[in-house]
């Protein structure tokens, strides 16, 4: 390798600056290799910021907007160019990890560029990686993300919008799926139901609004005798300043209960009727006003008397199975029951896992697996409560220690509660420009500093900072690109435009009229 640069200044043993050869095309986000006195191993370095400045151009002239001929009778002013980096000094590679050395560098040391090989040795991680891209600064270099640290300790996939953050997720869970893994992805927005025309039967999907289910796909099940007071008060959009409403939705439950352990909502109804006829206890006209909100629902597929999809099952549909990514596609329903729904799903899996790892009763799950929530900030909020917050938080807190980890995926990073974002040992971090999100994802982890955080306004679309366990040092990654379809992808809007005007003019589009009951809140 040759020397590309020289330390010089003031010198930490956190961070260097050393002035750059002209010929070197040294970029941000390249590793750099510094002679340490002592030290026979090659230690580390990330650039994070490069300036140019030009020693033989005056001030004055800098100023002056009518400088131009000044300037070109200073002559060759290529000689007085400068340009000097900054870089994170990360520490010489072990087999425990990277070591910081505890003292700085001469002024003066040789700055070398990092080697292929060295690299290699680093991100290289066929066996039990994720390959999820290349380095920025040299695409021959394939950047692994360990799967057992980002299922164990959790992962976070942040950007705003548009800057690829879909296309992470499905180029992981490719990769996750090529080591057998067991995936389940709570989908808001019908993104990930179309990876099936690239993964085949490795994509299961699970849609629990038969309004919007497609041929191909399963129904998803929950007993509603198992919902507890607070799940099922939700589930009817019944808020908790409903005192009222609510005790008498808690009596009915508990009078049930005392007799069988499966009904419906028509059963549910009747015991709401019997037991508000007590007007001492409960206001007139409050089980009308219960079972309104019951009739908005009740027609949902999700929930049965009898019914009830299982976590894992070896010979039919289940959520959680090796070499399985299920999608729950939960965008036909409104939030609130979203909201129920991701709350009992993920009380499913880690209960499943407790048991299967505690050998207790109950309903098991004997593999690990990974569930990625997309737009969490609607089920894990910094500003509102829900009933997936809840368990969202004892997951990302005691889904190591069973085998249950957390791909949180938000575009507003500001609004995930921290408790839950905090979790992430490991975060992907796309495009990302909003100060509130920045200063959340600060906040939420140590591993990344104030110069890679600066760094986020300027990456470009697939481009990622990847920090925290899940991989031996911060990288800036160019994220592969999913070459199969997905529902995330940008609407060309002007072609679309045009293609509907074509087609207006051709007097080919039929109409239709909306034939349905238009008091149908799902319709």
């Amino acid at each position: 390798m040759d020397r590309i640069g020289n330390v010089f200044g003031i010198v930490r043993p956190s961070e260097i600056s050393f002035i750059v050869d002209k010929r070197a095309n040294l970029e941000i986000g390249e590793y750099v290799t510094i002679d340490y006195p002592g030290i026979e191993d090659e230690v580390l370095a990330l650039v994070h910021s490069i300036v140019l400045s030009n020693e033989n151009i005056p001030e004055n002239l800098i100023r002056d907007p009518q400088s131009f001929d000044s300037l070109q009778r200073l002559g060759n002013l290529e000689e007085g160019e400068k340009q000097v980096a900054c870089a994170e000094v990360l520490g010489y590679y072990t087999k425990v990890g990277f070591i910081r050395p505890r003292f700085p560098p001469k002024p003066s040391a040789c700055v070398k560029r990092a080697g292929e090989e060295l690299l290699n040795h680093i991100f290289l991680n066929e066996k039990t990686g994720a390959n999820i891209g290349h380095l920025v600064s040299n695409k021959k270099i394939n950047v692994y993300l360990s799967i057992d640290e980002i299922v164990r300790r959790h992962l976070a996939i942040l950007a705003m919008t548009g800057a690829g953050k879909s296309n992470t997720v499905a180029i992981l869970i490719k990769e996750i799926l090529k080591k057998n893994g067991s995936i389940v992805i709570v989908d808001p927005h019908n993104e990930y139901g179309l990876l099936r025309e690239d993964m085949g039967d490795e994509i299961v999907i699970f849609n629990p609004s038969r309004r919007t289910r497609e041929l191909g796909t399963h129904p998803i099940y929950f007993k509603l005798a198992n919902l507890l007071t607070e799940e099922l008060a939700a589930l009817l959009n019944i808020g908790r300043k409903a005192v009222v409403m609510r005790s008498l939705i808690y009596d009915a439950i508990k009078s049930l209960r005392k007799e069988t352990r499966e009904w419906d909502f028509e059963q549910l109804k009747q015991r709401i009727d019997e037991l508000g006829e007590d007007t001492d206890k409960y206001r007139k006209g409050t089980p009308a006003r219960i079972k309104r909100h019951i009739e908005r629902i009740e027609d949902l597929e999700v929930f049965k008397k009898s019914l009830e999809t299982p976590v894992f099952d070896f010979s039919g549909a289940s959520l959680v199975k090796p070499g399985q990514a299920s999608v729950i596609s939960i965008s036909g329903l409104p939030s609130y029951v979203q909201d129920v729904v991701v709350s009992r799903l993920a009380t499913k899996i880690f209960r499943a896992r407790v048991n299967a790892k505690l050998d207790r009763s109950g309903e098991k799950c004997p593999c690990p697996t990974f569930m990625i929530v997309e737009e969490v900030h609607n089920f894990a909020s910094a500003h509102q409560t829900s009933l997936s917050l809840n368990v969202l938080k004892k997951t990302a807190s005691e889904g190591r220690k069973f085998g249950v980890g957390l791909c949180l995926v938000s575009q507003r990073p500001g609004k995930v509660h921290s408790d839950v974002l905090s979790q992430c040992n490991t975060m992907i971090i796309l495009r990302t420009i909003n100060p509130t999100d920045q200063i959340q994802i600060r906040q939420s982890s140590e591993a990344i500093s104030d110069e890679l955080l600066a760094d986020l306004p300027g990456l470009n679309k697939g481009e990622a900072i990847i920090v925290g366990s899940g991989i031996p040092i911060p990288v800036i990654t160019k994220i592969w690109k999913y070459d199969g379809l997905l529902g995330g992808d940008d609407i060309p809007i002007v072609e679309e435009w045009n293609k509907f005007s074509e087609k207006m003019k051709e007097n080919s589009l039929p109409t239709t009229e909306y034939e349905g009951d238009f008091s149908d809140p799902f319709r």
